[in-house]
Protein backbone atom coordinates (compact mmCIF):
# COMPACT_ATOMS: atom_id res chain seq x y z
CA UNK A 1 0.00 0.00 0.00
CA UNK A 2 2.66 2.44 0.68
CA UNK A 3 4.59 1.59 -2.61
CA UNK A 4 1.49 2.25 -4.43
CA UNK A 5 1.01 5.62 -2.48
CA UNK A 6 4.29 6.72 -3.74
CA UNK A 7 4.27 5.92 -6.95
CA UNK A 8 0.80 7.90 -7.28
CA UNK A 9 2.77 10.79 -5.71
CA UNK A 10 5.57 10.47 -7.78
CA UNK A 11 3.43 10.35 -11.26
CA UNK A 12 1.33 13.26 -10.13
CA UNK A 13 4.71 15.02 -8.98
CA UNK A 14 6.52 13.74 -12.52
CA UNK A 15 3.00 15.15 -14.65
CA UNK A 16 3.49 18.81 -13.09
CA UNK A 17 7.24 18.78 -14.22
CA UNK A 18 6.21 16.98 -17.40
CA UNK A 19 3.54 20.16 -18.36
CA UNK A 20 6.37 22.73 -17.45
CA UNK A 21 9.49 21.51 -18.47
CA UNK A 22 8.45 18.87 -21.18
CA UNK A 23 10.25 15.79 -19.54
CA UNK A 24 10.32 14.30 -16.17
CA UNK A 25 8.12 11.51 -16.39
CA UNK A 26 10.69 9.19 -16.83
CA UNK A 27 13.18 10.67 -14.91
CA UNK A 28 11.57 10.12 -11.65
CA UNK A 29 9.32 7.05 -12.25
CA UNK A 30 11.93 4.62 -13.43
CA UNK A 31 13.95 4.54 -10.47
CA UNK A 32 10.50 4.46 -8.30
CA UNK A 33 9.58 1.52 -10.26
CA UNK A 34 12.44 -0.33 -10.24
CA UNK A 35 12.37 -0.30 -6.55
CA UNK A 36 9.92 -3.29 -6.34
CA UNK A 37 9.37 -4.29 -10.13
CA UNK A 38 13.41 -4.55 -11.73
CA UNK A 39 15.20 -2.14 -13.51
CA UNK A 40 14.36 -4.33 -16.57
CA UNK A 41 10.56 -3.88 -16.19
CA UNK A 42 10.28 -0.25 -14.95
CA UNK A 43 11.70 0.56 -18.41
CA UNK A 44 9.64 -1.28 -20.19
CA UNK A 45 6.62 0.08 -18.65
CA UNK A 46 7.85 3.34 -18.83
CA UNK A 47 8.59 3.32 -22.60
CA UNK A 48 4.64 2.38 -23.27
CA UNK A 49 3.60 5.85 -23.09
CA UNK A 50 6.18 6.82 -26.21
CA UNK A 51 5.11 4.07 -28.26
CA UNK A 52 1.65 5.19 -27.98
Amino acid sequence: MLYEALVAVVAVVAGGVAAVAGFGIGSLLTPVLSLELGTKLAVALISIPHFV
